[in-house]
């Protein structure tokens, strides 16, 4: 439903409009993240001391889609199972988010974008304090072998996973 507002002279009321318009933002993994190549972490030489880098055929969306919806790995979701397990939280905070910036005659675009960014922090809190379930001991014994520091936790191998998770708005 479109709603039309006439100009009265009103520059207050055009102030609000403009500050109040519609915002979204998404938090997840977007299209320009998601493109990128997944990097996997070989040990190699000698002793196997030494790290290289190499990319998988994978994308970081196919990866994250297998986890997310459990497609041929254990199921971790890290977004879709976050938003379950807090939606009256989530709903609260995006109501006193919206408050805040009406009371501060604040714009909502600028509100919006940090609840998208708070979001952002809750979900990879979550990914970092291990979702279950637990890593298989082979799994285990690759990250270990590849010198990852979180060889325990799942989702986290090389970071790329998590440093792709971002608000982004659109208006």
């Amino acid at each position: 439903m479109a709603s039309v507002v006439k100009d009265s002279g009103d520059a207050e009321l055009r102030r609000l409009i403009h500050y109040l318009g519609p915002t979204t933002v998404t938090v997840g993994i977007h299209e320009r993240q998601g493109a990128i190549q997944k990097m996997e972490k070989r040990a190699s030489g000698r002793g196997k001391k030494k790290q290289q880098a190499e990319f998988s055929s994978e994308t970081l969306a196919e990866v994250a889609t297998k986890h997310e919806l459990g497609i041929g790995v254990p199921q971790r979701s890290f977004i879709g199972a976050w938003v379950d397990e807090n939606e009256t939280k989530l709903k609260e905070r995006l109501v006193a988010v919206a408050q805040r910036a009406i009371q501060h005659k604040k714009p909502m675009s600028e509100a919006m974008m940090r609840y998208g960014l708070w979001s952002v922090g809750q979900i990879k809190r979550r990914i970092i304090a291990n979702i279950p379930p637990e890593l298989s001991e082979r799994r285990k014994r690759e990250k270990a072998a590849a010198g990852v520091a979180s060889k325990d936790t799942p989702l986290i191998f090389t970071g790329q996973l998590l440093s792709a998770i971002m608000a982004e708005q659109e208006r």
